[in-house]
């Protein structure tokens, strides 16, 4: 597995607060590491790291983004044959724990009885902990190799904080103040009835896999994010995708989230969504941009041309739904809507229509920072949208960076098992960065979507897809 294959799932950080100090957070939950008689804090959490790489759930390479006493920020991979090296300098690496025949290594932790049983933070946890040094069987802590002359090859700036006790550490007063977060009660399952008693009890695994989904799709980035959702096939579920991830984003993130349908003439987002009062779309919109953009503009006015959705929380922009019109939106068109939505909303989901070599599509694909790519378990979307992707990776660099950091959702259109399903999936995971995959809901199929009509496993399906396109953001 190259550095470049490697997923960020799942997402761990390591801080040195001091010398004798070393915090590891795994899906949020700290989980600390102290210098002590059993062992060095900083051999201790790559043991704990290890556990993590080489579990039987996972069983591969993983990225970890650590940050030193004196602010200075690292990846480093820690694989499962007990090595670690810098992401920048992937030649040289270093052993976690030294090869001894008489001092194994800590035993592989037991792999999930399951196997139909999804990958969790929480049993990649419960694995981790099990390789955690104790004090009957402390592992000596890793030493940098040396290296022959005439040119030694210098550790990366992380390792060295990682390394054994030859390095010098920077002496910091730990801080009072608890940096990581506190882990809340579990609220879900039979663990939260109990607590509504009165009990105490910690969250289970898919409490804590919801927890992360939805901080990933709750933050705020430092300015406008734009979405494509793209596919050239008709019928490939774009719209339904682009209300779902709107509503996902606008729930549990707040306010500032459009879904705009660019559609070079009429798309079906109408269709799908609520209306407001008026009966305005972004040719409405067009004559008023420079206005818009003034300094003395307000953002109520958007009210004027946007649809708002009261129980979603975020806004539509329609096509132009006129039967006998004749406009076609154009690439100049597209960037001047986009300046304004850019202004107003932080998150904008495009919606698009199936003429990939339409001008205002092209112009949707270089305003994003993200590709979505919509499809069924009919295979003639699952191909469409493969080979949207192979020609964006041999279009230029930007298109090549979308493709692959794309997010593939695939939704059952029938109820019942579908074989399909299971080889699109499979077909797709090399095409892009995180597949996800959507039940079937008869509430998605016709008329309009509301969040709260699905069922609840298909609200949970939502909820991983948006923090998955979230996670490229």
């Amino acid at each position: 597995m190259t550095v470049e294959t490697i997923p960020n799932f799942p997402n761990i950080t390591a801080h040195f607060h001091a010398e004798d100090t070393v915090e590891v957070q795994l899906l949020g939950v700290s989980q600390m590491f102290y210098t002590d008689e059993a062992g060095d804090a900083r051999s201790k959490a790559l043991t704990y790291l290890w556990g993590v790489a080489r579990g039987a759930d996972l069983n591969r390479s993983i990225r970890v983004t650590t940050r030193t006493a004196d602010n200075h920020v690292a990846v480093l991979i820690v694989t499962p044959d007990g090595t670690y090296y810098d992401e920048a300098d992937p030649i040289s690496s270093w052993p976690i724990l030294e090869p001894d025949a008489d001092d194994p290594a800590p035993a592989v932790a037991p792999s999930n009885t399951d196997d139909s049983a999804p990958i969790t933070e929480a049993i990649l946890i419960n694995q981790a902990a099990s390789a955690t040094p104790t004090t009957d069987a402390a592992p000596r802590p890793a030493r940098v190799p040396v290296v022959a002359a005439p040119a030694a090859v210098a550790a990366p700036a992380g390792a060295q904080q990682l390394a054994g006790p030859d390095v010098p550490r920077h002496h910091e007063r730990k801080s009072f103040i608890a940096e990581g977060p506190v882990l809340e009660p579990a609220k879900q399952g039979w663990r939260g009835t109990f607590n509504k008693m009165g009990m105490r009890l910690d969250p289970g695994a898919s409490e804590l896999l919801w927890r992360d989904d939805v901080k990933q799709v709750s933050r705020h980035w430092p300015g406008p994010r734009t979405i494509a959702i793209a596919n050239g096939k008709g019928s490939a579920n774009k719209t339904p995708t682009t209300v779902m991830l709107a509503a996902v984003f606008a729930r549990y993130g707040g306010a500032g989230v459009l879904a705009w349908d660019n559609n070079e003439t009429r798309g079906s987002l109408a269709w799908r969504t609520q209306q407001s009062g008026h009966h305005n779309t972004v040719l409405e919109l067009l004559p008023q941009a420079e206005k818009l953009l003034g300094t003395g503009a307000q953002s109520a006015e958007m009210s004027y041309f946007a649809h708002h959705q009261p129980e979603d929380k975020f806004d539509v922009l329609h096509s132009d739904q006129s039967v006998d019109g004749s406009h076609e939106v154009s690439g100049e068109e597209v960037d001047a809507i986009h300046r304004v939505a850019a202004k107003y909303y932080r998150l904008i989901m495009m919606d698009s229509g199936n003429n990939e070599r339409a001008v205002n599509w092209r112009s949707m694909i270089e305003h994003s920072q993200q590709l979505v790519v919509p499809c069924t378990n009919v295979e003639d979307t699952a191909e469409a949208g493969a080979r949207m992707l192979e020609a964006l990776s041999n279009r230029d660099e930007h298109s090549r960076k979308l493709a692959q950091n794309a997010v593939a959702v695939i939704s059952k259109r029938t109820p019942g098992k579908d074989p399909n399903m299971e080889r699109i999936v499979k077909d797709f995971r090399p095409l892009v960065r995180e597949v996800v995959t959507i039940p079937y809901d008869k509430a998605l199929v016709s008329g309009v979507i509301h969040f709260d009509a699905l069922n609840n496993d298909t609200k949970r399906a939502w909820l991983r897809a948006t923090a998955a396109v979230a996670k490229g953001l």
